[in-house]
């Protein structure tokens, strides 16, 4: 786990970018991913692990450097970690529920529950990107943070194709041993 952490808080912003932009260059420019809902799984799996793998790195090493008042509770750290595991078991339930039954004619409509799990998914996300920003930039201004702080770190992990590019600079700033 640590290598991972490592990984992604010290990576440069161009190859953090190709690895979470690759599995939809696949998707796009190669025929893998729309012959069969398992193929299109891996590319999502890959893009999530690349996604949530940074924005846990982040909120991981900051909270680690954080002064004792500023860390998460354990109560945050286990729901940082089921927001982690969340969005996998979403998936799975999306593809062997969903997409493998209307790929194979026995589901001609999508169920009304899968809004339930599509909606905690993204919750999940959001409560992870918020988690990770506002440990951030604790870290970065040394006090606790307040909605302008974090507001532009939201945005650039929400979208983190281009986040990567405005926001990766100050994570190895901030993380750099």
């Amino acid at each position: 786990m640590n290598i991972a952490i490592k990984y992604f808080t010290t990576s440069q912003p161009m190859t953090l970018c190709i690895l979470m932009a690759t599995p939809y260059a696949v998707y796009k420019l190669t025929a893998f991913g729309s012959g069969h809902p398992i193929q299109w799984a891996v590319l999502v799996v890959v893009f999530l692990s690349a996604m949530l793998g940074w924005i846990h790195s982040i909120c991981h090493e900051s909270n680690a450097r954080l002064d004792p008042e500023y860390q998460l509770s354990p109560f945050r750290i286990q729901l940082m970690k089921f927001a982690f595991i969340m969005p996998f078991f979403g998936l799975a339930i999306y593809v062997y529920s969903v997409l493998i039954p209307l790929h194979n004619g026995v589901l001609h409509t999508l169920p009304g529950w899968m809004i339930y799990v599509h909606f905690t998914v993204l919750g999940c996300i959001a409560y992870s990107i918020w988690t990770a920003a506002t440990q951030l930039m604790t870290l970065k201004h040394g006090r606790k943070t307040i909605f302008l702080d974090i507001y532009g770190p939201v945005f650039a992990m929400w979208f983190c194709f281009i986040g990567v590019w405005f926001l990766q600079k100050t994570v190895i700033r901030e993380l750099s041993d």
